[in-house]
């Protein structure tokens, strides 16, 4: 999926909130909260981060 203004905006903003200098992580969280639904990472300290109860971490099955 291309990003177009508004995924790139909540990108930029999910990459303000967690104090990233990096937005690639931003782009998934901006994609999955746009598309309303969960996104799985096998990253904990992202999952830790974020705090929502859609981003869910591989680890906790």
């Amino acid at each position: 999926m291309p990003p177009d203004n508004e995924l790139m905006r909540l990108a930029f903003d999910w990459t303000v909130r967690l104090n990233q200098a990096a937005a690639y992580d931003s782009f998934y969280l901006a994609l999955a909260e746009a598309l309303r639904c969960e996104l799985w990472t096998a990253d904990q300290h992202l999952y830790d981060a974020v705090g929502q109860p859609w981003v869910r971490w591989v680890g906790s099955q």
